[in-house]
């Protein structure tokens, strides 16, 4: 039965494989060479049209063999009766795996990690496995190079380590702070119909019980080895710092720390006290200008000099609602506005802005905001906005963004979705994400340099 099933599977494929070839094949080789790919792509899925399903009947009829085979010969057929044993990380150096001995629930989840991974179409890989409480074994932390879960007797939490700003000790618990924000709906008011002024939520915050304060230790330290990973590592205060008791129990403790962090964010990603976010999703008239007057407008609105980030905020704010307001419907085209923030004592130059998606962009920034435009370098104190728009999406182009912004102190990736976005300070600067925003058509990211 195994065999005709195979085999059935094998001929299907073979089927759907050469007929989809037929609308695919031409649009890929359309992306890469234009028209002339177009013509070769008709020509591919043609010749797979007649050739797949040939080799889907000679597979089938090939697993059906093998399946009456196996039915009727004396070798023994043997399966595996448990999954590959998970390996852990060196402390040292994550790329070396270390020996331990057999853990089968550690094995389920690294067969869990592959298995999602393979069904949801992308690359990944088992990191670790943590009991949360021992006595039922249900409750545990599970790592992998692209997620997070949580997993409960009767539920699973996970979300991408993009998603993830930091995590932070709690006692007896451990809290991880991720990016997503929610927006109150839009309401009308009664002198018109236009719609008030929503306000963005506070960031949502994971609380994850451990039960006691040594396995809390124990989950806080496993993830801060893995800071590099999410968006802002320079709030995961080391291990041997939470670890004292002066840490919860002593505020003039936690004070003299902070003090030594100079000009960086709090906990709670928050700068002078302003949290980036707050001006998004606010209402403005629709605007009617060109593609041309947005860039023109805002390049000199962002060019004078602001009172505070929320006005700077705004601004930015200005210019993605101005630039969905003309990019609407078959005109439709993603963007995205990244405000680089540099807090530290050192001058920093933007070396290079490599687009990997996109159509074009543009810095925006001037003396009054600290940006030397011929040096593309922001002074201590300064800021800038890397605008990048896409392309309009069509059969033959995604219309996604992703581009790579490289200095001395950082190196930073931003694309149109949050999984893709990443961040790592260079040369001794700290780096890291105050606000990931992501929608459908249009993202915002800050980053502070320190």
């Amino acid at each position: 039965m195994d065999g005709i099933m195979d085999g059935g599977e094998s001929v299907m494929s073979g089927f759907t494989s050469g007929m989809s070839g037929l609308v695919t094949r031409p649009f890929e080789e359309a992306r890469k060479t234009g028209a002339s790919g177009f013509l070769k792509g008709i020509g591919l899925g043609l010749l797979g049209a007649l050739v797949k399903p040939v080799m889907g009947l000679t597979d089938g009829a090939a697993s059906v063999a093998s399946g009456i085979q196996n039915q009727v010969g004396k070798e023994r057929l043997c399966v595996n009766v448990r999954p590959a044993r998970a390996l852990d990380r060196s402390d040292s150096d994550s790329t070396d795996l270390v020996l331990t001995a057999l853990n089968l629930k550690a094995a389920y989840a690294q067969e869990f990690v592959l298995k999602r991974s393979k069904k949801m179409g992308y690359e990944d890989a088992y990191l670790n496995y943590i009991i949360l409480l021992e006595e039922t074994g249900e409750e545990a932390i599970i790592l992998s190079e692209v997620y997070v879960y949580w997993r409960r007797a009767r539920s699973l939490w996970g979300r991408t380590w993009a998603n993830i700003s930091h995590c932070t000790f709690q006692g007896d618990s451990v809290g991880i702070v991720l990016y997503a924000r929610t927006a109150s709906p839009e309401a009308s008011n009664s002198s018109g119909g236009r719609p008030t002024v929503p306000t963005m939520g506070q960031p949502e915050s994971v609380t994850i019980k451990c039960f006691s304060r040594e396995k809390a230790l124990s989950v806080y330290s496993v993830l801060a080895l893995n800071a590099h990973r999410m968006g802002n590592p320079c709030n995961v205060i080391p291990p041997v710092v939470v670890s004292q008791a002066a840490w919860l129990s002593d505020a003039a403790f936690r004070d003299r720390f902070f003090s030594r962090r100079g000009a960086a964010a709090n906990l709670d990603n928050e700068l002078d006290n302003y949290r980036f976010g707050g001006a998004n999703l606010q209402w403005q008239e629709p605007y009617a200008g060109t593609q041309e007057e947005v860039l023109q407008f805002n390049e000199a609105a962002l060019q004078r000099k602001f009172r505070d980030w929320r006005e700077l905020d705004e601004r930015i704010w200005t210019l993605i609602w101005q630039w969905d307001s003309v990019h609407k419907g078959l005109n439709a085209s993603r963007c995205c506005a990244t405000l680089i923030i540099n807090r530290s004592a050192s001058p920093i130059q933007i070396t290079r802005v490599q687009m990997v998606h996109g159509r074009n962009l543009s810095i925006m920034g001037g003396d009054k905001t600290g940006y030397e435009t011929e040096s593309r370098s922001l002074m201590p104190g300064g800021c800038a906005i890397v605008f990048i728009w896409a392309f309009l999406p069509s059969p033959i182009e995604i219309g996604h963004l992703k581009a790579n912004i490289n200095t001395a102190a950082f190196s930073i990736t931003v694309a149109s979705t949050q999984r893709e976005s990443f961040c790592e300070g260079l040369g001794g600067f700290n780096a890291g994400f105050l606000e990931k925003t992501v929608s459908d058509w249009w993202s915002k990211y800050v980053i502070v340099c320190f």
